[in-house]
């Protein structure tokens, strides 16, 4: 169903900022849940609120049983809601790869996301962490370069990108090139400044 009036509009955005800290984790859950109890019937809501779960776990902010339970029941909700919702096959990947670090059976899933949203950058970085966690190390780059061909301004994919080049030898100057661009529209990120050194 579309979400109850009064319930916060639902995207992408809260994902980026629940990776960075745990109170940012805290809040993203809070209110992707408030959506879900205006509307239990908000598919979206339960896949966005499975993901941050999965992040809060992924990152060990709350690496307990109990969170993942909450991780799997949510994306569990949304694929039953609406089993042909690209977020909630997106919702069951995440809740293989940070719940059970089952890489090839999420790669599944979020192949299936990825064919009902083929211009979403987010899907692309997705299933290119886990092209690199199995050291697939040329597919992970022609990824994250198509993600950055959708979103060119997007910063976390310049960082990452940056960082998946560094990781390869003999492409220093590519990693440097695209952290250049990051910095560009944000000179002043502590972590981006501090990773140009590291690479310097």
């Amino acid at each position: 169903t579309q979400p109850a009036s009064g319930a916060p509009s639902l995207g992408t955005h809260y994902a980026p900022r629940a990776r960075t800290a745990p109170a940012h984790a805290n809040n993203a859950s809070r209110q992707c849940a408030s959506a879900v109890l205006l509307d239990p019937g908000f598919a979206l809501a339960g896949a966005q609120l499975a993901h941050v779960y999965g992040l809060s776990y992924w990152f060990e902010y709350d690496l307990t049983p109990e969170r993942l339970a909450q991780m799997t029941r949510a994306a569990q909700e949304a694929a039953r809601l609406q089993p042909e919702l690209a977020e909630a096959l997106l919702a069951q990947g995440y809740v293989r790869y940070f719940g059970y670090r089952e890489y090839e059976s999420a790669l599944k899933l979020f192949g299936q996301a990825r064919q009902r949203l083929p211009n979403d950058a987010e899907v692309l970085l997705t299933i290119s962490y886990i092209k690199r966690r199995q050291g697939k190390w040329d597919e992970a780059v022609l990824l994250q370069a198509e993600a950055l061909d959708r979103e060119p301004h997007n910063i976390r994919l310049l960082s990452e990108y940056s960082r998946t080049l560094m990781m390869l030898h003999g492409r220093l100057d590519e990693a440097r090139t695209v952290l250049d661009r990051a910095l560009n529209l944000t000179p002043d990120d502590s972590t981006l400044l501090s990773f140009k050194v590291s690479i310097s």
